[in-house]
């Protein structure tokens, strides 16, 4: 006996579907730690006399961005009047971070911000400055101002 082989052929259609691709490109800019410094508070020493050290004045500073700022102070030179008539050098002011030092104890603000480095401030927490004043012998009378500038780096 023969055998027959039938051979059967099955025809599988596949249907491949149209898979269409695309790449993007993602952008990050990174930016420098952000940081700042705001709310320092205003410092009025009033009516003073001569030779006697005012008592502590407080200005407030607050730490703002991501990155704790280092913070360094510097003022200018005492000034009356609009034409500054009269001065008194800007190491009359002496400043602490901490309540209750002696005048002569105190740092003395100087005019260049890198001479003094308040330290690190923690974020979103008010840091007070302790500032006292003397005037020096003999003093002009008069109203005077001062500018004091509290910088902050990351």
């Amino acid at each position: 006996m023969k055998m027959l082989g039938i051979t059967i052929i099955v025809a599988l259609t596949m249907f491949v579907a149209n898979v269409l691709a695309a790449d993007t490109t993602a952008t990050v800019n990174v930016l420098d730690a952000l940081c700042g410094i705001s709310g320092a508070t205003s410092i009025d020493f009033g009516s003073m006399g001569r030779g006697i050290p005012s008592s502590d004045v407080i200005s407030t500073v607050t730490a703002s961005g991501d990155t704790e700022p280092s913070v360094t102070l510097s003022g200018t030179n005492w000034c009356s009047g609009v034409e500054c008539l009269f001065t008194m050098v800007v190491d009359q002011t002496h400043w602490s971070l901490d309540q209750g030092i002696q005048y002569n104890s105190m740092t003395t603000l100087k005019t260049d911000p890198g001479d003094v480095l308040l330290g690190t401030f923690d974020l979103d927490v008010g840091t007070p400055v302790y500032f006292k004043l003397e005037i020096p012998s003999p003093q002009a009378a008069g109203s005077y101002s001062q500018t004091i500038t509290f910088t902050a780096s990351c």
